[in-house]
């Protein structure tokens, strides 16, 4: 017998993130799903774009390229205090 397998989908969904600081690429075309009840780290060597990543979830980068979805809509996040009003 198999057991019951529920979809969930992600909470958020970043596609195909990038961003460029002239010819620096901080972030280079980053995906990711975050699920419900998960614990998640971001790991990486110095300059490898962790906190760039960090803040363009939170709206205090705009990305050059990509989208961030949360719970299925696109969501564009200009600055953190209206991703905390948006209820995200």
């Amino acid at each position: 017998m198999k057991p019951d397998v529920q979809f969930v989908a992600p909470l958020v969904q970043m596609d195909a993130i990038e961003k460029h600081f002239g010819g620096i690429r901080a972030v280079n075309g980053v995906s990711l799903e975050l699920y419900p009840g998960e614990v998640v780290g971001v790991l990486g060597h110095n300059g490898a774009g962790k906190s760039c990543l960090m803040r363009i979830l939170s709206g205090a980068m705009i990305p050059n390229e990509g989208t961030i979805r949360v719970n299925g809509e696109i969501a564009e996040f200009h600055s953190p205090p209206r991703c905390a009003r948006s209820g995200y």
